[in-house]
């Protein structure tokens, strides 16, 4: 019986032991995610020339790479990237237009996959809410009419993109 007692009370004792060694803490840890809506571009300086025509036509559009852009938005408030010319237009019987190539991403409903025109006026380039692209490719096309001028030097405007609310 003794010995059946000491063998409990080193049981217990042991168990006492063992409670008394796994002691826990408890932290609370918060994780916040802001807002983030970002773009940014790698966009060179584009000179198109317009040289060449077949005869009796139009002269043959040009078409050039603008670059890059990429874009992150988290928020699931509509956003769109616009573009517009800044200054005044060019000579009336000179167009530029832009495409994009968002390589076919569900999250971005891409207005310019076609060849759209630029103006003094917003143009919507592509939308959407919660999207991610880091290579929208940007590209050029210059068309004139037989009745535009020459311009040897050529006239320079500015394409300002932007992103802004739907």
């Amino acid at each position: 019986m003794r010995k059946l007692i000491l063998t409990l009370a080193v049981f217990v004792g042991f168990g006492a032991a063992q409670v008394a060694i796994a002691q826990t803490a408890d932290q609370n840890v918060t994780v916040i995610v802001k807002e983030i809506t970002e773009m940014s571009s790698t966009l060179d300086d584009v000179t198109i020339t317009i040289e060449a025509a077949e005869a009796g036509e139009d002269p043959d559009p040009v078409n050039e790479s603008g670059g890059n852009m990429a874009i992150v938005s988290n928020t699931t408030d509509a956003k769109k990237v616009v573009a517009k010319l800044d200054g005044t237009y060019y000579d009336d019987e000179v167009t530029l237009a832009i495409r994009l190539n968002t390589r076919n991403n569900a999250d971005i409903t891409n207005s310019a996959a076609d060849w759209t025109d630029l103006s003094t006026s917003d143009v919507d380039l592509f939308s959407g809410s919660q999207m991610k692209e880091d290579r929208i490719g940007i590209r050029y096309r210059a068309s004139a009419t037989y009745k535009a001028d020459p311009n040897e030097t050529g006239q320079t405007q500015v394409v300002t993109f932007t992103l802004t609310q739907q």
